[in-house]
């Protein structure tokens, strides 16, 4: 699990490693690149992501601002970085006066990447459309769904093949992989010191 997260680490331990600088908090910020981050609209939120210069160009024609692209403080991603506080200043007051839907619209009208963020129950049921939500097979909990890896393997996806165990279902096996004679495997169960299911 470790492994796992600071593999999600990705970018930014990335950038951490070329330089040895410690980010600020950015919050849903890109620390590389700009606009690339949340913005709150009239009635809610919405991501978008500028990752390009002509990207940048068409986001600037989406929300009515073509004179942000010619202004030398924006002209290109680095200038932008440098200058992101006041970028975030004029792009957080233009946001704020549409609704959400308005610059949906406009956004993928230009073809500028743009998506309100989800919910968990809205993420659970977009996952359960691609297939990832899977069901356990019965197990000490009953019935349960899970999300499953998001590898796949020839356009398969890789199903799990067993229920979380009860508490105690394997101790007994642990403890004799691990060189213990059912002598002392019992001696631990009778003092309470190991729990084992059905000992």
């Amino acid at each position: 699990m470790a492994d796992a997260g600071a593999a999600f680490l990705g970018y930014a331990a990335q950038s951490f490693l070329a330089d040895g600088r410690q980010p600020a908090r950015l919050g849903s910020r890109h620390p590389n690149l700009t606009p690339y981050q949340a913005y709150a609209a009239a009635d809610g939120w919405l991501v978008v992501g500028a990752g390009s210069e002509d990207l940048w160009r068409r986001f600037c024609a989406a929300i009515g601002r073509p004179d942000l692209a010619a202004d030398p403080r924006f002209a290109t991603n680095a200038a932008r970085v440098r200058h992101r506080e006041a970028l975030d200043a004029l792009l957080g007051a233009a946001f704020a006066a549409h609704p959400v839907a308005h610059w949906l619209d406009a956004l993928h009208a230009h073809r500028v990447p743009a998506a309100p963020p989800a919910d968990l129950g809205t993420a659970v049921a977009q996952a359960r459309a691609r297939g990832q939500v899977a069901a356990l097979p019965p197990g000490a909990y009953g019935a349960l769904e899970t999300i499953a890896a998001p590898l796949l393997f020839d356009r398969r996806r890789a199903l799990p093949h067993r229920s979380p165990p009860a508490l105690g279902e394997h101790t007994i096996e642990i403890l004799a992989q691990a060189g213990l004679s059912p002598a002392e495997i019992q001696a631990l169960l009778a003092a309470g010191t190991a729990v084992a299911v059905g000992a």
